[in-house]
């Protein structure tokens, strides 16, 4: 063969080697791909099997809704499971073991059995199988509130009940007090007595003459010591009128040199001062308030500025103070006269109210006090009262701390019960000793009255001088 055509011969038959070369390799190819490919098939089976085993198609979907979202690298179950430990731990109080979830379950149903158990003991649990732990926790709370509001009650009442029985030991022991006291009173009349009934008891044993003997003795022991008594008393009574009687010279010699100032002058000062007038809304302001203790309801007398206050002196008006402020206050005008009207720079006074001090007042003998002309039981009661609402003191008896002295008539005194009256009538002479009373306090009182140079007032006087004639009659003036 020619050297050219077996090259040729050559060439072909090198094309249909490597031909016959690449149809096996891709044979062999597509018979890998095909083994490759049933091989995936099968996986992807099985993987969809696990997968629907794992999650549905639905819950697949909405995966991020049902689990919640997820970190990069983190996968949905990892996530469920964090979610669940988190949860165990909350509920247990410690960090969730590294168990199966199924076991943490079971041993979550057999703790929330164990508390439903304890709760049950507490609160009411109608169906165990659905009642939750935040339930629970919940109605106990309620319990536990109501626990704690009952206790505080019963403490509340335990209290009281110290309080009652502390009161019932002091009181026991006051009445063993008294009791003890009383005693002891009645121990000593027996004894007493039993030292009578023992001298009577000598006294009967003793002869006739012998008693006259004892009787005589006993009453010129009794004798003697009166007249040393009558003795003591006369030498008393002599150097009691001695001193009177100097007291009364060196008196009258000293008003001689000074006359004796009016007893009644701190009576006499003023309260205050009007400041301001509206004779449209009838008030007028005054210079004190409540820094100066003035009160709503306080009544006072005007009088004329720049005249003096004396005993004669009568009040321009009268007014009732109404509303109060740190410094000033004001109060309408409940009497007056056109012609003699309020002007600023007025006095006010009222005998009772004080805004620097409390006065002390005395109230004595009978009294009138809506001029009907007969008088009035318990009025000196009334009076006292009077004095008490506006800020004063009263007091029964005259001392050296009595400021002023509020008089009024001559207590009446009845006469005498005689036998026959007393047999038909026995308060009578309990109500004669009271007059009697009554009327030697109200002598005495004027007594006391000159002695320390305590201003006395009469009833109508006394109206004067706190801005009260004109409410006298009203209802519930006292």
């Amino acid at each position: 063969m020619p050297p050219g055509k077996r090259q040729q011969s050559n060439a072909m038959l090198y094309g249909l080697v490597i031909c016959i070369f690449l149809t096996i390799i891709a044979i062999a190819c597509a018979v890998v791909f095909y083994i490759k490919a049933e091989e995936y098939k099968t996986n992807a089976a099985t993987v969809q099997k696990d997968l629907d085993e794992l999650v549905n198609a639905s819950e697949l979907r909405n995966l991020g809704k049902l689990v919640g979202n997820k970190q990069a690298g983190e996968s949905w179950v990892s996530l469920m499971v964090g979610y669940h430990d988190q949860a165990v731990a909350m509920i247990t109080g410690g960090v969730a073991p590294g168990t199966s979830a199924e076991v943490k379950h079971q041993s979550l149903r057999g703790q929330l059995d164990s508390v439903v158990t304890l709760a049950g003991k507490h609160i009411v649990i109608t169906d165990p199988n659905t009642i939750g732990l935040v339930p629970i926790v919940q109605k106990l709370q309620v319990e536990l509130a109501n626990s704690l509001d009952a206790a505080e009650a019963l403490r509340g009442e335990l209290s009281q009940l110290q309080a009652k029985f502390d009161d019932a030991i002091t009181t026991q022991a006051e009445e063993r007090e008294t009791l003890t006291a009383e005693k002891q009173r009645l121990q000593a009349k027996v004894d007493e007595i039993q030292s009578r009934y023992d001298d009577l008891e000598k006294l009967l044993l003793q002869t006739a003459d012998e008693r006259v003997q004892t009787l005589a003795l006993q009453l010129d022991e009794v004798r003697g010591r009166l007249d040393q008594t009558n003795q003591t008393l006369a030498g008393t009574q002599s150097d009691l009128g001695k001193a009177e009687t100097q007291l009364k010279n060196a008196r009258e010699r000293l008003f001689v040199v000074s006359p004796p100032p009016d007893a009644n002058t701190p009576a006499y000062r003023p309260d205050g001062k009007v400041i301001l007038v509206d004779d449209l809304a009838n008030v007028v302001h005054l210079d004190f308030g409540s820094d100066d203790r003035a009160y709503k309801g306080l009544t006072l007398a005007v009088y004329d500025r720049g005249a003096a206050i004396t005993r004669d002196t009568k009040p321009k008006a009268e007014i009732e103070v109404f509303d109060i402020y740190k410094n000033y206050c004001a109060a309408k005008i409940t009497s007056g006269s056109r012609k003699r009207p309020i002007m600023t720079d007025d006095l006010v006074a009222n005998l009772i109210w004080d805004r620097g001090q409390i006065n002390v007042f005395t109230v004595t003998g009978d009294f009138d006090l809506d001029g009907d002309g007969k008088t009035d039981p318990g009025a000196a009661e009334k009076i006292r009262g009077l004095v008490a609402r506006w800020g004063g003191k009263a007091v029964e008896t005259v001392s050296a701390d009595t400021d002023f002295i509020i008089i009024g008539n001559t207590p009446f005194v009845p006469k005498r019960p005689t036998f026959d009256e007393l047999e038909l009538e026995p308060a009578l002479q309990q109500y004669y000793d009271d007059a009697m009373r009554r009327l030697e306090e109200y002598k005495q009182t004027q007594s006391l009255a000159k002695t320390l140079w305590i201003p006395v007032f009469k009833y109508e006087t006394f109206l004067d001088f706190i801005g009260y004639n004109s409410q006298i009659k009203r209802p519930g003036a006292f």
